[in-house]
């Protein structure tokens, strides 16, 4: 399985101390992710006019909490989300966002 992304604002990921669990985590129930074709419609559609975002790279296989792909634009395209925690251990990388 191809890798996932995710969105943070920097002063966001900068306060997570051990594995990451957002904000959307307790309200949506699920962390937001794409894949990397996804990112840019992402980038623009939730975070436009924030230009201090990084990336995250996540590795599926190393997911403990379950990922599912769901239609959130009810659209027929499907987002991955992780329903729990992203693991420390599958994130890979931590990148600036140089897209918009």
């Amino acid at each position: 399985m191809s890798d996932i992304f995710h969105l943070v604002a920097r002063e966001a990921w900068d306060q997570v101390p051990g594995d990451y669990a957002p904000r959307s985590l307790e309200t949506e129930g699920f962390v937001h992710c794409s894949t990397q074709q996804q990112l840019e419609r992402v980038a623009i559609e939730r975070f436009a006019g924030d230009d201090d975002l990084l990336v995250l790279r996540i590795d599926p296989s190393r997911l403990t909490a379950e990922l599912r792909w769901e239609d959130s634009h009810a659209d027929g395209e499907l987002f991955p989300h992780i329903h729990g925690p992203v693991d420390r251990q599958a994130i890979l990388s931590v990148e600036p966002h140089r897209g918009f």
